[in-house]
């Protein structure tokens, strides 16, 4: 009886121990059901947070395109309006176009003013907020009030803004842009070939007619001299219009050639004179007797005469040179469509305003002429000091 009841005690407590494991299983793969189960969901929560970052950077990048766009758009419509009022001659609309354009350009942000650039428009047109009402608003510049227009100004080449004649700071943009203006250098280099052609044929013919005419003797020499210097007596542009009827008359075409003649015209009387002044004092006999020894007369000019006269055909040549260079009513007159010098753009833009970058452009053809002359004057400043040894030794 004791060894059944002992065998029933331990049956119930491995069935008791069975269901216990059994339970514990459970328990086990329900928590692991459960921790995969929220896995899954933090990395679903995780891709959706994911998704909705890279739709919010998508968002701002096309949110910051859209911006740039509209302030692009924004300095490009103020840039036009400076355009459009950058003049001299006053006119009926002038005064609403200048507050047009004021307000448009106060409307802008900081950032936007910056983007303004146009023909004749940037960031400075309208000057900065300095604190200093005289330098921010170029109708307190000076005394000429309210009836000045706001967009008039000619500036230096060395001046930081474009539309203000108060100085603005030191800069050399306006050489940078210079440099880079192809069009600008095109119409220089036009302009210096002419200059050059120009000085080139009145040195020559001058000095030709000086010394031919000193050394002949006709009937009828002392008015041909004197008709020479008819282009020094009449108006310019009288002389202008006349050489216009010649070349029209004879069905000759306007062009480079045509600017060139007319210009030769104007300075050949200037290097008459200029010449023949310095034939004037030169010793006759110095010519006379090179011919006595046998020379003719080519070789006498070119080995006696011409070093004589040297300085003088230097100074007829840079009159020659500087007439042709700034010409602006024979070449309009002659020039066709298609040749534009220098004088005539710079004239062109009267009624805009020149530009900073023809300023920069003067500012250097003044510079290497100023260098060009220096470098003669030393010359001939060391040719006398070499002179004076000499003759101090000899002695």
């Amino acid at each position: 009886m004791k060894k059944k009841l002992v065998v029933a005690l331990i049956s119930a407590a491995m069935v008791t121990s069975m269901l216990g494991a059994c339970g514990s299983n459970n328990t086990s793969s329900s928590s692991a059901s459960s921790t995969a189960t929220s896995s899954v969901s933090a990395s679903s929560a995780s891709e959706e947070d994911t998704t909705a970052a890279s739709s919010s950077v998508s968002a701002s990048s096309a949110s910051e395109e859209v911006s740039a766009d509209a302030d692009q758009e924004a300095a490009d419509k103020v840039a036009a309006l400076i355009d459009a009022i950058y003049v001299q001659e006053r006119n009926d609309n002038t005064d609403e176009q200048c507050k047009e354009a004021k307000e448009a350009w106060d409307a802008l942000t900081d950032a936007q003013k910056e983007l303004v650039e146009g023909e004749n428009a940037d960031p400075d047109y309208f000057g900065r907020d300095t604190g200093d009402a005289s330098k921010d608003d170029p109708l307190n510049g000076d005394e000429i009030g309210e009836n000045e227009l706001l967009v008039v100004s000619f500036g230096t080449s060395f001046n930081d803004s474009r539309a203000n004649v108060v100085w603005q700071g030191f800069t050399t943009k306006w050489y940078t842009k210079l440099f880079q203006d192809t069009e600008l250098w095109m119409v220089f280099g036009k302009t210096l070939f002419i200059a050059v052609v120009t000085t080139l044929l009145g040195v020559v013919v001058g000095t030709m007619g000086a010394v031919g005419f000193m050394n002949a003797k006709f009937k009828g020499k002392k008015l041909i001299t004197n008709s020479i210097y008819f282009p020094i007596v009449i108006p310019e542009i009288v002389l202008a219009i006349a050489t216009l009827l010649v070349f029209t008359q004879g069905g000759i075409d306007l062009s480079m050639g045509t600017i060139i003649i007319g210009n030769t015209t104007l300075v050949l009387p200037y290097v008459y004179i200029t010449i023949k002044a310095r034939l004037v004092g030169m010793d006759p006999s110095i010519e006379e007797a090179s011919l006595d020894l046998g020379a003719n007369r080519f070789y006498t000019f070119m080995h006696v005469t011409l070093p004589a006269i040297v300085p003088g055909v230097m100074s007829g040549a840079f009159m020659a040179f500087s007439l042709a260079l700034d010409d602006l009513i024979i070449t309009s007159f002659l020039a066709n469509a298609e040749t534009a010098t220098l004088p005539m753009k710079v004239y062109s833009m009267i009624k805009k305003g020149v530009s900073p970058e023809i300023n920069a452009l003067t500012t250097i053809i003044f510079g290497v002429s100023m260098v060009a002359m220096l470098a003669y004057l030393i010359k001939e400043l060391v040719n006398m000091i070499t002179i004076r040894r000499k003759k101090a030794r000899s002695i």
